[in-house]
Formats: C-alpha cells, structure tokens, sequence
C-alpha cells in the first residue's frame, strides 16, 4: 500500500515545486518591473518638484506623503518640503500629496518619529489623519520619460503655495516661463476721411477772388485800354462826333 502512494506523493510535491517557482518568477519580475527599458522611442529621466512662496508662510510645515526616492521596491516615506529646494522622486514612488500643519505642532511630533525602512508606515498614516493636518489642494504630477529626441534629461515641476491657514492649504501650479504669451491682435489701419460734398457754385469763375465785386454782362462792362479806364473814350466824346459829322454832311448838301 505504501507502494502505491509513493507516485501520489511524489505528483503533490512536483506540483508544490511547480507552484513555488512560478511565485517566485512573478516576484522576481514585479520587483525588477522598475528596470524594464522605456517604450521604444522614448527614454527615463529623472523628475523632482519645487514648491515657491512657501516661507511666506513661516508658521506651518508642508510635507509630501507618500514619497520615496526609490527605482526599485516602493517605499511609503515622507520628506519635510522647503522653499527652492527640489524634491526628487524615485521611478517606483507613490504619486504624493501634499500636507499642511502647524510648524510647532509638526516639530514635537518629528523629536518621537522613528521612520521605517521598508514597506508602509503606521506612524505617518495616523500623523496624515490627525485633525491638525489638513490635505492641500493641487499635488506633484510625476514623469519619468521624454522622447529620445528631447534633450532634457530632467523635469523640474514647479508649485506655489497661494495660502495656509488654519484647516487650509491652496497650492497651484506655477506658470511655466516658457509658456506662449496671448497673440497681440493686429491693429487695423484708420479708415481714410471722405471729404464732404460741396454744393456747387453759381459763380462759373472760381479762381477769381472772394473780396472782388461780381463782373457786369453785356457792353457795358467792356473798355477800351488799360484797366484802370484812362485810355477808355467817353461816351458823350463819341456823341460830339457822331453829332459833328451829321452836321457837316448836311453842310455840304446844302
């Protein structure tokens, strides 16, 4: 009888074996996932993320949670974050949050903390859930690849505290100084002015002068000379002739 049991031992512990060594290739390959290559066409860099006009406000510490520096196995950790200081982040790290609480408050707190080196970390989960700490708007947005052509081989992400106070945190983006500034519309040319309609003028002559008196029509306005009338005959002078020469024609009749 033993006999016959011996082949159904030896098929359970092939089959434990079997199952062994496949868990083992899976934990091999989730733990080393962090070395794998890029997608084709792209390649890693490193990200980090600073955080402007934090000490503007001098009475609160800000800190990221969770947070890791790590390319391999994630770590849950956190890091204290200060105005112009880059903060790093490993390839294998949670995406953090940001945290606000009072500086006093923060510094007793940190004299009893004693981290972890591996996996989670009880004492910053009950320190993120502690009525004094409050959860910030707006968070880093990690990325660790560019295209194989860009020649940076860092991103820097640049966040700016807008306000801290009690039970508040605002922070936002920062503007990027590469950003393309709005299009200056075209200003358009002024329209040229139309003069407007002149009647016309009942004088034919408009070149003469405004202050002269209108010319006379007929005869009577022609001379005969200069045009100051000097040289012009007198009437009565052409009367006297005409007169003479009726009397002397009749004179000679006679």
């Amino acid at each position: 009888m033993g006999s016959r049991a011996y082949p159904a031992q030896v098929k359970r512990l092939n089959a434990l074996a079997s199952c062994g060594a496949l868990l083992a290739l899976l934990a091999v390959n989730s733990t080393s996932h962090g070395d794998l290559p890029p997608p084709e066409g792209t390649k890693f860099v490193g990200y980090s993320f600073v955080l402007e006009n934090v000490g503007a406000f001098p009475d609160f510490v800000v800190f990221a949670y969770p947070w890791s520096l790590s390319n391999g196995a994630p770590t849950h950790e956190h890091i204290r974050v200060s105005t112009d200081r880059p903060v790093q982040l490993g390839r294998r790290s949670p995406t953090p949050k940001l945290y606000a609480m009072p500086r006093g408050a923060y510094e007793a707190w940190e004299k009893t903390y004693k981290p972890k080196d591996d996996g989670e970390d009880p004492a910053l989960e009950a320190l993120v859930k502690r009525p004094d700490v409050v959860l910030c708007t707006g968070a880093p947005t990690p990325r660790f690849s560019l295209s194989s052509d860009d020649k940076r081989e860092d991103i820097l992400e640049k966040l700016s505290v807008k306000r801290i106070a009690a039970g508040v945190c605002e922070i936002s983006t920062a503007l990027s100084p590469t950003a393309e500034p709005e299009a200056t519309p075209t200003p358009t040319a002024a329209p040229t002015p139309v003069a407007p309609d002149v009647p016309p003028t009942t004088n034919p002559t408009s070149a003469q002068d405004p202050a002269a008196p209108p010319g006379k029509s007929g005869c009577g306005s022609c001379s005969v000379g200069g045009a100051d009338g000097a040289d012009a005959i007198p009437d009565a002078a052409i009367s006297a002739v005409v007169l003479g020469a009726l009397f002397g024609r009749r004179r000679r009749r006679r």
